[in-house]
Order: structure tokens, then sequence, then C-alpha cells
């Protein structure tokens, strides 16, 4: 399961309550979310979240939750090229799926959707791969 959250609004944190009972909850943080939200995040999830969001990932890390970060060089997922049209993003780190498969760090060429943000491509890499995809 994937979760989305965009914004902080009232719903968010009924819907992440509701869906704390959900084995494998993956929670996707849009680039610039409220860190707010972090709060509302159940402790089995696991987030992927951009890397230079230090608020964000200073109250998750308060919480101990799984955290796969996108953005720079530091983090589990980065981009090594990035061009008009196309991105190679990159794993930089092991990443174990929700079915237990392990990916060694890999690189994945990718041509961008109109308006896509390089946050997106990496968080859609990471995605695919928690799912084993």
């Amino acid at each position: 399961m994937v979760v989305c959250v965009m914004g902080a609004t009232d719903s968010v944190a009924s819907i992440m309550k509701r869906l704390s009972e959900i084995d494998k909850l993956l929670v996707i943080f849009e680039d610039g979310a409220d860190a707010s939200l972090a709060d509302t995040v159940p402790d089995n999830a696991q987030v992927i979240a951009g890397g230079d969001d230090e608020k964000l990932l200073k109250r998750l890390s308060n919480r101990k939750i799984s955290v796969i970060t996108c953005g720079g060089a530091k983090d589990s997922i980065s981009y090594t090229s990035n061009s008009e049209d196309d991105i190679v993003v990159s794993v930089q780190r092991e990443i174990e799926s929700h079915n237990g498969r392990k990916y060694e760090p890999f690189e994945v060429p990718l041509q961008k959707l109109t308006g896509e943000s390089e946050y997106s491509a990496m968080a859609y890499v990471a995605v695919k791969t928690l799912l084993g995809k």
C-alpha cells in the first residue's frame, strides 16, 4: 500500500490512524510537506522523504521510523544525470523490498514526465524498489 501525504489537513491524522492497522504501510511525503505530519505516521510505516527536509527528518528520527531519503549524494536515492528529457536515478544503499528481496545499489534511466521534478522521479524509483518491481 502507498499513501501520499500532500499537505496538512485535518483528515491526514485520522487517515493515518486508521492505516496503522495495515502491515507494510508506505508513506510518501511530498517535497516540502508540513513537518508536523510526521507525528501522524504510524510506527509500523516506512517513509520516503526529501533528504534536505531537516525538520521532517528530525521528527521522524525521534520516532525511530524507517526512512528512505531522496535527494543528494548523502541520501539513499539520488540522481547521477539530469537533462531536460531524462534522468538517471541512483539507488545508493541496499534496500529490502516488502517481499524480502534485497536490492544492491543500482542506477535506472528514466524519461521525465512533463513537469516532473527530480524528487518525484527518485520517489518513484524508491516505491518501485520497495514493491519489488
